[in-house]
This record gives structure tokens, C-alpha cells and sequence, in this order.
């Protein structure tokens, strides 16, 4: 995503006082007045009057983990988290010279073939850089400050090293009680961290509606919030905030209230497309990237870095909107598992001998679709996702030919390709892809399909991101137009879309001037070889894309 947009955060010091410690004095006051909650780390302490304010941290275990072995458990439970936070240093990309309107065929041409080129050679790498950036740009909004955070998780233990404080409120009791007394609940007991989870709750009914009960908790953590920030740490906006755990849009549209436009919001969890359209109007999706589907902790948790945007005030709690059932979107590891093991029947039918090189190339692509729905879909989407890959599952179980799963990974890839273009309100530009390769006679044909459906299937992470959105749209077109001039070019138009889209709006803009810019190819002698082969090269990896 636009990274250089999230620059806004280097103005988010308000003043590193501004957020300092509260003193015991605070605390014990804090607490007589939201007895719902305890304080379960470091200095615990008891109230003078009405319940006790009780500890988790009862059940002390034989030896503290090493900050190793948190770090293991970090990268099992949420691997692209740990990905974003090891220690490398991140550099710069090395800058070429802009295409311009004054630029030629051929540097325009030259340009689009180091992308690809760079992206065959480096890809994992190039992702590892945009999300170390990402973290970066969050911890350098929290230093010196404190992180206030809604959920729960190991990331906490992370968060304690980039900020002088780290407040957590979790509103799940049994999860929170489950989580402090195993050996990451260990790793998050810092001294800056201070976490906050509910008591036993006396009033909840067997009648009592779901929803009703997480409204419940989560205007309980509100006001305990609201009093935190409002009377240990001043009435100002908050510089950094964390999401984790379940219902993220409801905690996402409540935490609104704490931050304003240079506020650093980081999401750590499972959000579908579908949420990230509810919430397109009140927050930009700065950076996001997707898990590695291959990843030995199979975790569906995305990672999004935020802005918020200007609103007017509202009298009505918009979170409320998304504390029903199918708002929770849980991880849940049972789907990629799945993937994972469609994956592996997959890799030797793919290695056959006879089977091509673009047929290799489509297994894999409409594979990653399947990833891509697994990812940004909700509860009721993975029935349909659990669904195709259990198909695709007993027809490559069979030990049927590679032609022949094709052509049921195709057409489930098609539809899910569409659920997602109807969400990200691309189906036009879809269809344009569809009816232009429609006439196209080559033997890449079916290789192309399937990276029209990923690129397509990839929009859904960009619905609140417009702007970026909109110039996919806009090199949609030009792809199409250029590929007029010359079928040989669609191609490497679609994966240069593909490409720049996952740098944000930055990254498009140069796409458009490129592709622009390559549409006069068919008035020069500009020398295209190496560009239609660098497009080609990754055709024949069998190993899985990771995904930005």
C-alpha cells in the first residue's frame, strides 16, 4: 500500500508526556470505579471496598520463558506478525528514474521489465520489506508513548519493546483467564504492560442474546478506556492503537473515539472483505498484507495498517452494526490446513511429465485463488471455499490428470473470482478481461485466465484503499489497450498490475505511466523480448506464491 502516506505518523508526538505512566494512587481509583475489569499483570492490587480486584497470574509457571521461546510461539501463532517485527534492517528501495510523459518507449518498456524481473528474483524479499516498513512507521508513532490496544495476544510482547507503555483491555473472560495462565501469557508480563480483562460475569442469562453480551463487554471496555485515557494519560488523542482478536470491525469503529487523523492503527486478525467495506468510510488502508497460505501456522490473520478519516461527529455507537455472530470472524486454522493439503496432492501432478509449463502455472494460480477467498472471506463464504477445495480434493485424489483437475480448480476459481469482484465493485473491468482473452488464441490462454482471477480475487483487500483501487481500474483499461496493439503484452500488463498494486497508490501511478507510455510501442522498433519472457518466467515455478 501507499507507505509514504503513513509518513503522517512522524508528526504523531504530541509530546512524550503527554501519555506517561499513571501512578498506583491512579490505578487504585481507576479500579473502584469499573469493578467489571481486574488488572491481571505486574503490580495486581486488591480494591478497599465492593469485589476484589482478582489476578489471573495465580498460576505461576516452574521457570519464565526465554524471549526465544516467545518468539517461537509468536511465529506459530501469527507468523506474518513475527515476520513484520524481526530485527533486519530495512532499506530503501532503490529508485529508477520516473516514467514520465517525457519519457521514451523504450525506458518505459526497460522499466516494466526490471519490475518483473526483480519480483521473479526477490519477491518474497520484496514483501518482507513492505511489511518491516509497515511495523516500522507503527513503532515510530508509539515511541515514548503508549499503545493502547483492544484484544489480546502475544503481539503484546512486541508492542512492549516499541512504546514506554502498553495498555490492553480484552473483553472475552474465559479466553482471557485461558490465555494468562499458559506460557504466553507468561511472555506478556512486562513490566510496561498493563492488561485488563472482565470478572465473571454475574448478569449474564441464559436468554440473553450473543450480541447482546458482546455489546455489553465491549461498552464496558469503552468506558474503561475512555477513563484510562481521559485521567492517567490526558484527553488527547492517542498515538498508536492495536486491534486483535475477534468482531475486529466493532473494535475497529469503537476505538474511533481515541485517535484522530495522525493516529498509528494496526490490525493484527482475521477481517473479511465485507468488513473492510463497512468500514471503508471511516478508516484508509495504508498497508495490508496477507499470510503466507503455506505457513506452518495455517493463521488467517491479516495485517493492515490504518489512517483514520476525517468524520463529523455521530450520535450513534456504529459499532454496535457489527457485534452479531457473523461479525466475529474467529481464526481458525481448519481452512488452510485444508489448502495446505489440496496443495500438496496438487505439487506432483503439476511436476507430470507432459504437463505444460502454462498448465503448471494455472494449477497453482487458481490454487493461490482459493488462498486469496480463505483469507478475506467470512464464515459463511468458507463453507463455499471448504467446499471447492474438498472437490478439487477428490477429483486430484483420484489420480485424475492435471487437464483434468484444471478444470474443476477453473471454474471454482471463476466464481470465487467474482464474489470478489462484486465486493470490491469490479466486475465491469472483470468482464473486460474475460471478453478480451476470449479472442486471444495462444497457448498461454488458460495460464492467463488464472492470473486474471488472482489479480481480480486481490482487489478485495483494496476496498478501502479508493484511490488505489480506482487506478486498478484505470490499467485495466490500459492493459486491454495495449494488449489490442499486441496480444504478446497482456501478459506482462497483468502482472505489472499486479505487481504495483500491492505498493499502494505510489506503485499504480507509476503503472499507469508505463503503461501509457508502452501503448506508442506499436509506432517504434522498441524491442519487447525481454519483457514477454520476464513475464513468462514464473510460470514455471511450482512452489506457491506468498501473497502482499
Amino acid at each position: 500500500m501507499n507507505l509514504t502516506a503513513a509518513v503522517l505518523f512522524k508528526f504523531l508526538l504530541l509530546g512524550s508526556s503527554t501519555l506517561a505512566a499513571a501512578s498506583s494512587a491512579h490505578a487504585r481509583k481507576l479500579q473502584r470505579q469499573h469493578l467489571l475489569f481486574g488488572k491481571c499483570t505486574g503490580d495486581d492490587f486488591r480494591t478497599g471496598g465492593g469485589p476484589s480486584a482478582f489476578s489471573f497470574l495465580q498460576e505461576e509457571p516452574d521457570s519464565p520463558p526465554t524471549e526465544e521461546e516467545c518468539m517461537q510461539l509468536l511465529s506459530e501463532e501469527d507468523s506474518l506478525f513475527a515476520a513484520g517485527i524481526a530485527e533486519a534492517e530495512v532499506e530503501d528501495e532503490e529508485q529508477s528514474e520516473p516514467i514520465t510523459a517525457a519519457s521514451t518507449v523504450e525506458e518505459a518498456v526497460a522499466r516494466a521489465t526490471e519490475l518483473l524481473q526483480k519480483e521473479h528474483k526477490e519477491g518474497g524479499a520484496i514483501e518482507s520489506q513492505g511489511l518491516k516498513k509497515s511495523i516500522s512507521l507503527f513503532r515510530s508513532a508509539a515511541t515514548d508513548s503508549t499503545i493502547l490496544v483492544l484484544g489480546l495476544g502475544l503481539q503484546l510482547v512486541s508492542l512492549s519493546k516499541m512504546a514506554k507503555n502498553v495498555i490492553a483491555v480484552e473483553t472475552d473472560y474465559t479466553f482471557c483467564r485461558e490465555f494468562m495462565n499458559t506460557k504466553a501469557g507468561a511472555c506478556v508480563k512486562q513490566q510496561n504492560v498493563h492488561i485488563y480483562c472482565p470478572q465473571p460475569s454475574a448478569s449474564t442469562s441464559a436468554e440473553e442474546a450473543e450480541a447482546e453480551e458482546v455489546q455489553r463487554q465491549l461498552e464496558a471496555a469503552e468506558d474503561l478506556m475512555e477513563d484510562l485515557v481521559q485521567h492517567q494519560f490526558g484527553d488527547v488523542p492517542v498515538t498508536a492503537v492495536a486491534v486483535f482478536g475477534s468482531f475486529p470491525a466493532a473494535k475497529l469503529a469503537l476505538m474511533q473515539k481515541f485517535e484522530d487523523q495522525s493516529t498509528a492503527v494496526l490490525l493484527s486478525g482475521r477481517i473479511s472483505a465485507e468488513g473492510l467495506k463497512a468500514l471503508s468510510g471511516s478508516f484508509r488502508v495504508l498497508a495490508a498484507f496477507e499470510p503466507d497460505p503455506a505457513s506452518s501456522s495455517h493463521s488467517t490473520k491479516t495485517l493492515l495498517l490504518l489512517q483514520r478519516l476525517f468524520t463529523p461527529p455521530s450520535q450513534v455507537d456504529i459499532w454496535r452494526q457489527y457485534t452479531a455472530k457473523e461479525w466475529e470472524l474467529q481464526d481458525n486454522p481448519a481452512i488452510l490446513t485444508l489448502w495446505n493439503t489440496v496443495n500438496k496432492v496438487i505439487e506432483p501432478i503439476a511436476a507430470e511429465e507432459g504437463v505444460s509449463r502454462w498448465t503448471r502455472g494455472a494449477l497453482f494460480k487458481y490454487l493461490q485463488v482459493h488462498a486469496h477467498a480463505a483469507v478475506t472471506g467470512t464464515d459463511e463464504d468458507w463453507k463455499n471455499t471448504t467446499h471447492s477445495l474438498q472437490a478439487i480434493l477428490a477429483v486430484a485424489g483420484k489420480g485424475e490428470k492435471a487437464e483434468n483437475v484444471i478444470i474443476q480448480m477453473k471454474e471454482s476459481a471463476l466464481n470465487l473470482a467474482w464474489k470478489a469482484a462484486k465486493t470490491s465493485g469490479v466486475q465491469e473491468y472483470f468482464q473486460l478481461l474475460l471478453d478480451f482473452l476470449a479472442i486471444i488464441h495462444s497457448d498461454d490462454k488458460m495460464f492467463i485466465h488464472a492470473v486474471i482471477c488472482e489479480l481480480i480475487a486481490d482487489t478485495g483487500r483494496f476496498i478501502a484503499s479508493p484511490s488505489t483501487l480506482d487506478k486498478v481500474k484505470d490499467a485495466i483499461e490500459e492493459a486491454c489497450e495495449l494488449a489490442e496493439k499486441d496480444p504478446q503484452l497482456l501478459l506482462p500488463s497483468l502482472r505489472l498490475i499486479r505487481i504495483e498494486m500491492n505498493k499502494g497508490e505510489k506503485g499504480m501511478v507509476e503503472c499507469l505511466r508505463i503503461l501509457v507510455k508502452m501503448k506508442e510501442y506499436a509506432s517504434s522498433s522498441v524491442d519487447i523480448t525481454h519483457l514477454v519472457a520476464a513475464a513468462a518466467a514464473k510460470e514455471t515455478v511450482t512452489k506457491t506464491e506468498k501473497t502482499a
